[in-house]
């Protein structure tokens, strides 16, 4: 069974130097295969002859290949909630603001 299931790499653009593939459901593309459509050979084949930059990977090979990854953004933007939703802006009262700050030290 495994060797008829395929993963679809859109090749056009890679993020930093991640591959994207077809989410499920049609619903975009994404680096996570854990999010990723599996399609049949004939589905992969099919997709392949009408868009060359989609590229069937077989599912083994990539999941051989692949490990869990951290997003540093999440990671950060998460570590800050808590802190956010606890205190305000001294200046302005502002949870808001307060929030921005502590996510994007530009502010």
């Amino acid at each position: 069974m495994s060797k008829n299931q395929f993963y679809l790499q859109d090749s056009r653009s890679y993020v930093g130097n991640d591959l994207l593939f077809w989410s499920k459901d049609g619903k975009g593309y994404t680096t996570d295969v854990s999010k990723a459509q599996v399609y049949s050979r004939e589905q992969a084949l099919a997709q392949h002859q009408s868009r060359e930059t989609d590229i069937p990977w077989p599912k083994a090979y990539i999941d051989a290949k692949t490990r869990p990854a951290v997003r540093q953004a999440r990671r950060r933007a998460g570590r800050y909630r808590h802190r956010a939703d606890q205190a305000t802006d001294a200046e302005t009262g502002s949870r808001e603001l307060y929030r921005l700050r502590q996510v994007h030290p530009c502010y």
